[in-house]
């Protein structure tokens, strides 16, 4: 019935359009039909965003247009069924007012993991197939439920440009609602007696609000943009729960209080898959400024927040960048570029049980302050030259650096360092002759302690713990990355026009990385790639394109299994 009352709608408002005054334009159109669709075997591939539905739908596309003196309305929209619709209306007043009003609604076919894969157990004697301890299942509570995702999209932006000659160009104020409503899939895993994963369904019912404005003055030879936006996320979908089995033993079924003093919960119904309630709020300004004809700097700052409305837990972000420009001659450009910004988290207080609390060996306090791995100084510098050789040929220089100050995070486990720094270089030429173009480029870049897991790799296997508690006394003392230290990179490509319905493309890369400061092995990586293509065109309407690509490449890294009991 909805349904219905959302067409004879259209068709009314439609009607209504093109029963006016005649119209002076012929571009206006109305389109009316039916279609249908039918999906065997795995409809999310076949029509993920498409409804899809086996039964007749009516179609409606449509264009109306009208100028009345200095006013001009353009109205159009397509309707596929009530879950497929697309909507736009534009008003403009001279050159000064323009509203834009746009509604979109779609539908996203999410699939059904079925979790079959899922389901296996240890075997501690393959030759006589006995069965060991550790072993993984799974249950699907709703195997023939459709997952989806239906999106509404309504946006608002009124743009004004003043005529009067003032300071301010342009103004701008719009809004935007984002709504996502569905079903998706959830899994929920209980462990410390098995690893028992269960699926079902949750609803999805999130709106996400932006109101945003915009102004643009030009003051002299300086133009000033400012924007301030928020947004506000709101999730109105009711709690999902799974209920978390007791922890004992896999086989024997006992040692409840023991394995139970291990975990945080378990013969509990909580709740799964929650997105919380969160706000963003952000400022930025940017200054453009001719200081001579040869001379322009841009500036840049941004000031934003972001809170999780569950926890009072905010991040804010402040960054500020800088670029200086200079034309030396008609031949030699030079930029220089700084940019900063930092990050500061909340922390939060983590309140946890003791670590096998009342058991012998115990008691060890596992509660921690939660200092963020976002929180961080990041600075940033380059310089760039480009220098003409003739009208045809160009050499471009580069130098970067960077800085990362992590506050939490260490990345070295020598000195407990957290901070990255990075020295770049790179040079490229290009060139374009007539039927010809063709770059080449190489560059290297120093890396001082690259993100890395400081402590990813577990103690030679020879430290032998004895006891009940050794996997806890285990240390990590290992570093680990798949980052290199040192990394050179060569690239270029030659392209040429055979004549004129047909060209060659060739093109080939190499790269050579390694991390020679890890306390555990020498990561090295090499990636060579090769190939070229050739495109024909045999006819007005035909493209012939035949292509051969090559790659080779192979990487050294090491890395630690988490296993049960350490």
């Amino acid at each position: 019935m909805k349904r219905l009352l959302v067409i004879l709608l259209i068709f009314t408002l439609s009607a209504w359009c093109f029963a006016g005054e005649p119209k002076k334009e012929n571009a206006n159109y109305a389109i009316i039909g039916a279609h249908g669709s039918s999906v065997t075997k795995d409809g999310t591939r076949a029509a993920e965003y498409d409804e899809a539905t086996t039964h007749a739908e009516g179609s409606l596309k449509f264009r109306w247009l009208k100028t009345d003196g200095d006013v001009k309305v353009r109205w159009e929209g397509e309707v596929e069924s009530h879950s497929d619709m697309r909507f736009k209306l534009i008003v403009n007043k001279g050159r000064w007012f323009k509203s834009t009003t746009t509604y979109n609604k779609f539908l996203h076919r999410l699939g059904h993991d079925r979790l079959k894969n899922l389901e296996g157990r240890e075997s501690v004697n393959p030759d006589i197939n006995k069965p060991g301890g550790k072993f993984v299942t799974h249950v699907d509570y709703e195997p023939d439920l459709e997952y989806y995702t239906v999106y509404e999209n309504f946006r608002q932006v009124f743009d004004f440009n003043p005529e009067n000659g003032g300071v301010f160009k342009h103004v701008q104020a719009g809004f935007n609602a984002l709504s996502r409503k569905g079903y998706h899939q959830i899994n929920g895993l209980s462990h410390c007696d098995s690893c028992h994963i269960q699926s079902k369904g949750a609803e999805t019912d999130e709106i996400t609000y932006d109101f945003w404005v915009k102004a643009d003055a030009k003051i002299g030879n300086t133009d000033v943009s400012y924007s301030a936006t928020y947004s506000k996320f709101n999730n109105q979908a009711g709690k999902s729960y799974f209920y978390y089995d007791i922890p004992r033993h896999p086989i024997k079924g006992n040692l409840i209080e023991e394995l139970g003093s291990r975990t945080l919960f378990g013969g509990q119904i909580l709740p799964a898959d929650y997105n919380n309630d969160n706000e963003m709020f952000e400022n930025k300004l940017s200054i453009e400024s001719v200081i001579t004809p040869k001379d322009t700097i841009y500036a840049k700052l941004l000031y934003s927040t972001q809170k999780n409305k569950a926890l009072d837990l905010q991040l804010d972000t402040k960054a500020g960048s800088l670029r200086y420009t200079r034309k030396f001659s008609k031949d030699f450009r030079f930029d220089a570029y700084f940019s900063y910004y930092t990050l500061d988290n909340d922390d939060y207080y983590v309140d946890l049980p003791d670590w096998r609390a009342g058991r012998p060996g115990g008691g060890q306090p596992m509660s921690f302050l939660r200092q963020s791995a976002y929180n961080r100084d990041v600075s940033y510098f380059k310089l760039r030259g480009i220098y003409k050789l003739d009208q045809n040929q160009r050499l471009t220089f580069i130098y970067r650096y960077q800085q990362i100050d992590r506050d939490y995070l260490i990345v070295n486990y020598e000195n407990n360092s957290t901070e990255t720094t990075k020295n770049l270089f790179k040079i490229r030429y290009d060139a374009r002759f007539e039927g010809v173009k063709a770059f080449v480029q190489a560059s290297y870049e120093d890396i001082d302690h690259p993100f890395e897991a400081y402590n990813g790799i577990y103690e030679p296997s020879f430290h032998n713990y004895q006891g009940t508690l050794w996997y806890y006394k285990r240390e990590r003392t290992g570093e680990a990355t798949s980052l290199p230290n040192q990394d050179f990179k060569l690239n270029g490509s030659f392209t040429v026009d055979l004549n004129e319905n047909s060209s060659l493309n060739m093109y080939a890369s190499y790269r050579d990385g390694e991390n020679d400061e890890l306390n555990t092995y020498k990561m090295d990586l090499k990636y060579k790639n090769a190939g070229l293509d050739y495109f024909v065109q045999l006819g007005e309407t035909t493209v012939l394109t035949l292509g051969y690509d090559y790659s080779n490449g192979s990487q050294t890294t090491l890395f630690a299994v988490p296993i049960m009991d350490g």
